[in-house]
């Protein structure tokens, strides 16, 4: 029996009398295939799945019924007021559940790694390394944010490594989300380097950041360390990751930051409905602790 992975992308969506989201979604099995006429149910959260949520084929004027069967695409989509939210996936007799999903625009502010101010390609060909960095330098100068990496026919090449610094100090929280691991793929073509990084700074830990919906792999000469690397990182949230191919590192990897005699470790981290292939070590976990897996 296949595992459904659901795949939320949040949308912001304009509302003058709501606070409402539009959702896309892909229903996935955990192999990567897109289900058709997958069930999708929405519940109020702490509920138990006794209090459907009202949720909308528009911006918040016409009420769908639930449950949303997804597409030949395995696709749904739908809008909702801010909340938080348990979200069921039915297909073939087997359930699903992700509970807790906060909807709402927690971050407030969007990067599209594509948008002209950035200039990633997203082709395959087309280095973007130093594009996606640049939206990634600019959501940090802004005080945090969503990095968005909007879904392509061809991949994101990637020839060093993406630098995130999250810092409580200045109470940044950071997330890297793509539409889904199908459609939002990374690829280091060259070199050594991890794929992703994200570091806390002397002193202090780099909090809540957030890794998902996003393929990470390597390819061409590359021989890659890790596809993510944290370090000093606290309730950082990886879900729904692809990963594949680190032979000589692992797929993630949590660590340490040092200064002198003094540790700083990672703590209270989270790794759900992610699938890691390929990798000498799947999930490397040194001087960590409490880290969360599912």
């Amino acid at each position: 029996m296949k595992r459904i992975l659901v795949t939320l992308l949040i949308l912001l969506a304009a509302s003058p009398a709501m606070a409402m989201r539009s959702y896309t979604g892909w229903a996935q099995s955990d192999t990567g295939d897109r289900l058709y006429q997958a069930e999708i149910r929405v519940y109020l959260a702490g509920t138990e799945g006794a209090t459907s949520a009202i949720i909308y084929s528009d911006d918040g004027i016409t009420p769908m019924a639930q449950p949303i069967l997804t597409d030949y695409h395995g696709k749904y989509r739908f809008y909702v007021a801010d909340g938080t939210y348990d979200i069921k996936s039915s297909y073939g007799g087997s359930d699903t559940w992700l509970y807790d999903e906060q909807i709402v625009d927690n971050l407030g502010r969007d990067f599209s790694v594509t948008a002209p101010t950035y200039g990633a390609k997203g082709d395959g060909s087309t280095d973007d390394t130093a594009a996606i960095q640049a939206a990634i330098d600019a959501c940090e100068a802004a005080g945090g944010g969503r990095i968005y990496f909007p879904p392509t026919d061809s991949y994101y090449k990637i020839t060093s490594a993406i630098t995130v610094s999250v810092q409580s100090a200045s109470g940044h929280d950071i997330a890297l989300v793509g539409a889904s691991p199908l459609a939002s793929r990374l690829i280091l073509t060259s070199g050594s380097d991890n794929v992703i990084e994200v570091d806390g700074w002397t002193g202090s830990t780099a909090e809540r950041a957030i890794i998902e919906n996003l393929a990470i792999s390597k390819g061409g000469g590359a021989t890659g360390s890790n596809a993510i690397l944290l370090k000093n990182c606290k309730q950082a949230r990886l879900r729904n990751l692809r990963i594949y191919g680190f032979a000589a590192g692992a797929g993630i990897k949590i660590d340490t930051t040092e200064d002198g005699a003094t540790a700083y470790l990672s703590t209270q981290n989270t790794i759900r409905d992610s699938y890691i292939a390929g990798c000498l070590n799947g999930i490397h976990i040194d001087c960590a602790s409490t880290v969360a897996s599912s």
